[in-house]
């Protein structure tokens, strides 16, 4: 699991949506017949015990 380094969760989502766009996963989706695609970009805080 990667932490974003500023430990912001809008920053992480936000790099998780890129990576989306940059691996285009979008496009086999849609070659694969998808009409509807959403995307989402999960982050969690690290909980340090």
């Amino acid at each position: 699991m990667k932490y974003p380094d500023d430990s912001s969760l809008e920053t992480g989502c936000r790099g998780a949506l890129r990576q989306i766009e940059d691996k285009g996963y979008e496009t086999r989706l849609k070659q694969d017949g998808m009409d509807v695609i959403l995307k989402y970009g999960v982050n969690s805080y690290r909980i340090l015990l």
